[in-house]
């Protein structure tokens, strides 16, 4: 990343859920890119050791617990940021997860935690941050999933979370501009600890996935990374408003002789 126009140089940004998995990878690319990069999770240990890499890796970094369902410990979050560098450049709402569970055991408190951590935790940090931002030109990276384009049995919960958070960036992109860009990333097959335990459950499935994936791999957190550096960057200038995807194609609708080529040449596992 030598290219003046990726570099986060004298840039500050924000990475939620940053001790870890994506938001670990996020927070690593963005202070290889020059940026510091303020890291905050739940785990305090977690944050602190993803600063301690970027650190030994020659970046700069500051570490911050945050629960970014509790909106005082948002504006907390913030407030600090500002106070301590002076601004924010770079807000990457990434924190994330959860919310799987058949409809018929559905509650109202499950799905209003589960929107509360994936799409209402974006638009406080985004809202409290805006006036920052606003003032530096800034740029706002929401962390997406398939699973808000696709559809799947036992996900209403998470997946209308994402759909609302890929609405939420089109929407926050028209009452931004043009001093703010927003943006997401729609992922796909990460590979993550959260995947890890999820190939523990189903063994095989990460085979499965990377051979129905036309690049013919998983994606790593890095890749996720450098997506967010291009968005954060001069090269993403002229990028508001969209949803990009970071998934190796497996989204990407394919007729039915592609399909049945993928199908003909799936590997087998054991359930």
């Amino acid at each position: 990343m030598t290219d003046a126009a990726f570099r986060l140089d004298g840039r500050i940004a924000i990475v939620t859920g940053a001790g870890r998995g994506v938001g670990k990878g996020i927070a690593l690319s963005l202070a290889e890119a020059g940026a510091t990069v303020l890291c905050a999770a739940r785990t305090a240990t977690e944050v602190a050791s993803t600063a301690r890499e970027i650190e030994a890796n020659g970046g700069k970094a500051l570490s911050a617990t945050c629960d970014v369902t509790d909106p005082d410990q948002c504006a907390q979050l913030i407030d600090r940021t500002v106070a301590e560098c002076g601004g924010i450049d770079v807000l990457v709402n990434n924190a994330g997860g959860g919310g799987h569970r058949p409809t018929a055991r559905l509650t109202t408190e499950f799905l209003v935690k589960t929107h509360e951590l994936n799409l209402f935790a974006a638009v406080h940090l985004s809202r409290l941050a805006s006036d920052s931002l606003r003032a530096r030109s800034g740029s706002i990276i929401n962390i997406s999933s398939g699973m808000g384009k696709v559809s799947e049995a036992n996900c209403i919960a998470y997946a209308s979370a994402k759909a609302g958070l890929e609405q939420a960036t089109r929407n926050l992109a028209c009452e931004l501009a043009p001093d703010v860009r927003v943006n997401a990333l729609r992922l796909g097959a990460i590979v993550t600890p959260d995947f890890e335990r999820l190939v523990e459950a189903v063994p095989g499935i990460d085979v499965r996935l990377a051979h129905w994936t036309p690049l013919k791999r998983l994606g790593t957190p890095r890749d996720v990374g450098l997506a967010c550096v291009y968005l954060a960057a001069p090269a993403g200038s002229f990028v508001t408003g969209s949803v990009l995807d970071i998934d190796g194609g497996i989204q990407m609708p394919r007729g039915a002789m592609t399909m049945m080529d993928v199908a003909r040449t799936e590997p087998s596992f054991e359930r």
